[in-house]
Parts: C-alpha cells; structure tokens; sequence
C-alpha cells in the first residue's frame, strides 16, 4: 500500500541510488573500522542530503519533514551508525536560523556540506533524561559567556568542529579549536561501531556575544532576527521545537534497521534447506516472517502519524511522537531478535548482517529518551488531556 506521494516516492529511489554508491560499499569497512566514518560521510554530504530540510540558500535541499524522516529510514536500513552521526552533526542546528540569525550561515553551510561536523549537546554524568539535574552553566563577563561543564555520551562530541551546547541558563555554539574545551574520552560500544560516541569538558571556554543562542540570565528578552522582533526563547522552547522532529526521526531510524533486517531473514528463509525443504516452507519460520512483517507495517504507520502530528503542531507532538518511538523500539528490536533467530547459527557470526542490526537497535529504546520516559510522557498527557476534558 502506498502512504508516500509520487514526489516522496521519487525522492526515496534517488536517495538509495545515491546509498548504494556512495555508503553501501563501506558499511562493512566501517562496522571494522577500515575506515573513517566521516569519510564515507562528506562523500554522500555533496548530494546535500545532510541537509533535507534546510532551505538552499545553506545549501540544502529545502524538503520537508517527510523527507527527512525517508532519509533516516533509508540510511538507517544501510547503516544506523552513518544516520546517527549525520542527524548528530545538522540536525540539532535545526532551530539556529531563529536564533541566531545572519551569523547561523557561518555554521551552517559547512556543516550541511560534509566540511565541517556538527554536535548537540545535552546529557551529562547527572542529567540523562533529568535534565534538571543539568550542571553545566555561563556566566557573563563583558561581552563574553563563560562556559563551564561537562557532557557525555554525544554522538560526534569527540570529533565535532562545531558544538551547540545546552547549559543550565543557556545555549550556546561552541567551536572545539577555542581554549578550555576538552575531549575526555571517546567510548566504545556494543554497537554502532565507527561512530564517535565522546565525553567532553567545558572548562572556562569564552563563548562570544553572536554565538549565545538564548541567555535566561541577561536582562534582555527580544533578539533580532533578520530584522524581526523575535522573542528570546529558553530551553523549554527549544526543547519542545525538537522533541516531536526527533522522536519522529528516531522511530524512522527503528523503521530502517527493522526493516533490513526482515528483508535479510525473508531471503534468508528462501534460500536455507533443512530436512530436504526451504525453511520458509515451514509454518515455524514462515509464521514468523508474517508477524514481523505485521509489526513492520504498524512501525510504518506509527512513524507517518507522528511526522503527521509534528507537522499540524509540533507544541502538541509529544504524545503521539513518544509513541511511535515506544512502539518502534520495542518492536524493532524483537523484529532484530526473530531475524537472527532464522539465521540461527549463522546469525549469532559476523558474516550475517542481522548481529549488526540487533546490537545497533538496542540503543534506540534508550537514546532520545528510554522507553520508559516514552511511557512517563505518554501516560502524563493522557491524564493531562482527561484533566483539560
């Protein structure tokens, strides 16, 4: 059944022609670290799918929301690893061009290019999803913020160029080449191998007056933004701009891994004999293929409803958003799990494809908010929503 328009339809064939030339070729050499990441990255980077959304005066391709969630369900499908790390570096610029106004191009663009590598920084050794427990904070000195904290577990922190960092009482573009930014440790992980996962400190780094997103500590509460009065918004704000978008993108990252890996077990149980017969011929294995297939189509229609629900009132997202993650994860992951299990032996090596995306997934039921907090969120609303009548 389709739930894509011609355009998405079209848009969805070039990208995985552009996959299987410019990504595909290397996602084994990644997985084994032959190979930077980035490299393969800044290749596909000149298409300017980094930048889907981005108008193209940046440099992107000026698509929508859509198109966004297709690219990382097609990346995914390929590699979660190279989608984490390109969603990392632009997508967490997204809300730049409201703050930061004629100066947001200079970060932008080479970022969207491939040229540069961008990081989103909120979680540290305290604050996971309590943000409250945030420690790190500015303060102001002249026409300077000074920034001190730490942050940990974010993808790209280790390598970025550029950092747009979350403080208790701000947020703010950092470049790592200034005095006081420090890269801690870059971890090692179950999965998504080749993607640098970095624990970074912020000790006393200057941040300029044009790279303050929002200060809640100054007195002024309108900034100009290409010549409009704009509100000064605080991170309740700009959480909330994010939120719907990145759980929306995180259940089309489920989607992807999900989906090869049912297509690897569907080929899989066409071409294994057992006992003198194709073990799709057997309801064990075949009944299997069914239900994975019903989960996968559900996953679909929970992601398209949640890219629905960001794109009529992202400030009313979350319910419907946190489901499709919920939903996305759980189902992904046991999708991930019954396609190893009709691998078998086979399954549990190296040389299948399906260990790979069982390990990957497991982390999307935790990062962007752990299936719990989903539950926390979506529970909230609904007896927020009876309350309201």
């Amino acid at each position: 059944m389709g739930y894509y328009t011609p355009e998405e339809e079209k848009f969805r064939y070039d990208l995985r022609e552009a996959l299987k030339e410019d990504v595909v070729p290397y996602t084994e050499e990644i997985e084994e670290g032959k190979i930077e990441i980035w490299d393969v990255i800044r290749r596909f980077a000149k298409r300017g799918y980094l930048g889907v959304m981005y108008p193209e005066a940046y440099g992107g391709l000026g698509k929508g929301l859509m198109e966004f969630i297709i690219v990382c369900e097609e990346v995914s499908a390929v590699s979660l690893a190279v989608d984490m790390s390109m969603t990392a570096s632009a997508y967490g610029f997204g809300a730049l061009p409201g703050y930061l106004g004629k100066d947001v191009e200079r970060y932008l663009t080479p970022i969207i290019k491939g040229e540069k590598v961008g990081s989103f920084c909120y979680t540290e050794p305290d604050a996971g999803s309590d943000l409250s427990r945030m420690k790190t904070v500015a303060r102001k000195e002249d026409d300077e913020y000074v920034l001190n904290g730490e942050k940990r577990f974010i993808v790209n922190g280790s390598i970025a160029d550029y950092l747009l960092v979350y403080a208790r009482n701000g947020a703010f573009v950092v470049e790592s080449a200034w005095d006081g930014f420090e890269v801690v440790e870059e971890y090692r992980m179950m999965g998504l191998h080749g993607l640098h996962l970095g624990h970074m400190k912020f000790n006393d780094v200057r941040v300029p007056e044009d790279n303050v997103v929002f200060y809640t500590g100054e007195e002024k509460t309108k900034v100009k933004v290409e010549g409009e009065e704009k509100k000064r918004a605080g991170a309740t704000n700009m959480f909330a701009l994010m939120l719907g978008p990145e759980r929306a993108y995180i259940s089309a990252e489920c989607l992807g891994v999900a989906r090869a890996a049912f297509e690897a077990a569907l080929k899989y149980s066409t071409e294994r004999v057992q006992f003198h017969r194709h073990i799709s011929e057997f309801e064990g294995i075949s009944f299997k293929m069914a239900e994975m297939a019903t989960k996968l189509e559900a996953m679909r229609l929970m992601t398209i409803n949640a890219v629905k629900a960001v794109d009529t009132d992202f400030m009313k997202s979350g319910k419907v958003a946190a489901m499709a993650k919920l939903f996305n994860a759980t189902e992904g992951f046991d999708i991930c799990n019954e396609a190893l299990q009709i691998f078998a032996g086979s399954g549990y090596t190296c040389q299948s494809p399906v260990e790979r995306y069982l390990r990957d997934i497991r982390l999307l039921g935790i990062g962007g908010g752990t299936n719990e907090i989903m539950k926390y969120a979506i529970q909230r609303d609904l007896y927020k929503e009876l309350e309201d009548g």
